[in-house]
């Protein structure tokens, strides 16, 4: 397990052979492979039982797992061992990104995009960088939970959307059927081919021994009446869906989420299924009403709805900062690549402009007689900050990554992030002066208020933001709606 997620199993033959023979008999002659994740597990003893194959790349993003299988998996040690194979503990995303190695055969064996982070390897943005590291007629595959004979709405909208993916950047795909349902892709001309007497062919051809992956199993598991049926219910999904899983847009671990919610409550698979369906307007109309009423309330209380009106910005400014703390993140890997160590520096930053914000704030207090200006002023650089960060995201995302050019993302993000903090930081220790100053009200003798309201937004935005509003609106989406809803505070706040 990583990050209390099942990673891989060991010993599992049947899986190592199917997430790495489909693959290889895909393509008339393998020789250099790349395998992402997966070799821990007994794939890399798979692919080297190939005669043809003389060099496999294998990426494994922790190098603990290197390390724990050499001591623990007495049976994958010689694989891993092997002068053939090259293990590069990186992110796979950045390792593309900075190799110029072209492979016959490229094989992602990850975990499904349970998470935003996972993800990243599921996209359309990855799968063109696997497309312009393959050889001519190369091949790549992954696997995904599946069934073997019958395919309900929600996993078949969940696998048409990879499939939708893989068809936006390669010409030929094939959905393999079987409890895990292994997708294969290549741009080669007549390379894929689904008849398991083919397979079975090339199978014998190679003298590859093995367990499962047999002339008696392929017919079995290939059977036509299978493949048909799985084309035909992915062909319908795919028909009325047009979501494509992008960085910016990762619809697919939403997906992802409302499949896992059909194991234990039906409810909950339902709310899903109408947010889904929802038109993205719909929040932004609903996020308006709601300040909307409030801007109403205030004009017409006027001046007895001071409190309220701090309380509203408190209340969206914990929502706003939580949300772009998930964002930035998410950011940095999108650009970047997954990074452990470099998040906690980013999470410190956060942190470091929180303090400053509140001591700025904090001497402000003692010194400048007009206090409501600055908060207003705060309110209004927050609703700016998220424009200038999708900004950001759009030019970067397609950046080279040199040192130079990561040096710059660096310290852009650095910016961002304490930005972020600094403006919560401040914000908040002056709309709690401005707060208790207020003398005629009683609500103003409960000091609790605004750090309940602060706590409630951020509960809220990282709810809402991870779960919800970035796969379903986008992230470009989502940073426009924080700014839209900054806006509308900054209206109730404008006297």
């Amino acid at each position: 397990y990583e990050n209390g997620l099942l990673s891989f199993s060991v010993p599992d033959p049947l899986g190592a052979e199917e997430a790495t023979q489909f693959a290889l008999l895909e393509h008339p002659n393998p020789r250099r492979i790349l395998l992402i994740g997966g070799g821990v597990g007994g794939r890399l003893e798979k692919i080297l039982m190939y005669p043809s194959v003389q060099a496999v790349d294998y990426v494994e993003l922790n190098p603990a797992v290197i390390s724990l299988g050499k001591q623990f998996i007495p049976s994958g040690k010689p694989a891993l061992l092997n002068p053939m194979v090259h293990i590069y503990t990186t992110d796979a995303r950045l390792f593309l990104e900075r190799t110029r190695t072209l492979y016959d055969v490229i094989i992602l064996d990850m975990p499904p995009p349970y998470t935003a982070q996972l993800n990243r390897l599921y996209t359309v943005s990855f799968f063109r960088n696997v497309s312009g590291h393959l050889s001519k007629g190369g091949v790549f595959s992954f696997g995904l939970p599946g069934s073997e004979n019958f395919i309900g709405a929600d996993l078949a909208r969940y696998l048409a959307t990879f499939q939708r993916t893989l068809r936006a950047v390669f010409k030929n795909v094939l959905a393999l059927p079987g409890n895990t349902i292994h997708f294969v892709a290549s741009n080669g001309q007549n390379t894929l081919t689904s008849d398991p007497a083919v397979l079975i062919q090339r199978l014998q051809e190679r003298k590859v021994k093995t367990l499962f992956i047999s002339p008696f199993y392929l017919p079995f598991r290939l059977s036509e009446e299978r493949r048909d049926a799985l084309s035909k219910r992915l062909k319908d999904i795919s028909a009325a869906s047009f979501s494509v899983n992008k960085d910016f847009y990762p619809i697919a671990y939403y997906y992802d989420i409302l499949l896992w919610s059909t194991y234990f409550y039906q409810g909950t698979r339902n709310v899903f299924r109408q947010l889904a369906a929802l038109p993205h307007w719909i929040y932004f109309v609903i996020a308006a009403a709601i300040y909307i009423v409030l801007l109403l309330i205030r004009i017409v209380r006027k001046k007895r709805m001071f409190p309220m009106r701090i309380g509203i910005s408190i209340f969206t400014i914990g929502f706003t900062e939580i949300a772009f703390e998930v964002l930035l993140i998410l950011g940095f890997q999108i650009v970047y690549g997954y990074a452990y160590y470099l998040l906690s520096i980013i999470i410190t930053v956060f942190m470091a402009g929180l303090a400053l914000g509140s001591g700025l704030a904090q001497r402000i207090i003692k010194l400048t007689p007009n206090l409501y200006r600055s908060f207003i002023r705060i309110q209004l650089a927050m609703a700016a900050l998220p424009i200038f960060y999708g900004l950001f995201l759009t030019v970067t995302h397609q950046a080279q990554h040199t040192p130079f050019a990561d040096s710059l993302i660096y310290i852009a993000f650095a910016i961002f992030t304490l930005s972020a903090g600094f403006l919560g930081g401040f914000q908040f220790p002056v709309g709690n002066q401005l707060y208790m100053a207020e003398k005629d009200s009683v609500r103003t003798k409960n000091w609790g208020t605004l750090y309940g309201l602060d706590l409630a937004g951020s509960f809220l935005g990282a709810l809402l933001i991870a779960v919800l509003f970035t796969p379903l609106l986008g992230m470009m989406n989502t940073l426009l709606f924080l700014a839209f809803i900054n806006l509308f505070a900054w209206m109730t706040l404008k006297r």
